[in-house]
């Protein structure tokens, strides 16, 4: 088992990563892309941060739309705004190793 606070789960340098690895360039509910996030990084990550420390944080609703597919068919998906992207991928990131370690040393080929 481990702990991870807060404070040193989200700190700028950990949230900046975080928006530089979303690769979506779609635009979420909340009507921001991430040029426009990206314009006002510092100021957007801080307010993110404060945000998560203090515990006010809510993720944003999520889009929703449809693909087309081959045939005629629609494929759903949901659309996270880049904020929430943002949250994801700093946590991703941080718990990567942890589960990659754990994951390396167990034998996760099937047996027949």
């Amino acid at each position: 088992m481990f702990t991870l606070p807060f404070e040193s789960l989200f700190t700028p340098q950990n949230l900046k990563n975080g928006f530089e690895r979303i690769h979506s360039k779609a635009v979420g509910a909340d009507g921001n892309d991430l040029a426009e996030f990206g314009s006002h990084l510092s100021q957007n990550l801080e307010r993110l941060r404060e945000e998560l420390i203090s515990g006010i944080y809510a993720p944003e609703p999520l889009l929703k739309a449809k693909l087309p597919k081959d045939g005629g068919e629609f494929r759903p998906i949901a659309i996270s705004s880049v904020k929430d992207k943002v949250v994801q991928n700093t946590i991703s990131q941080a718990l990567s190793p942890y589960f990659t370690d754990s994951l390396k040393s167990k034998n996760t080929t099937p047996t027949r």
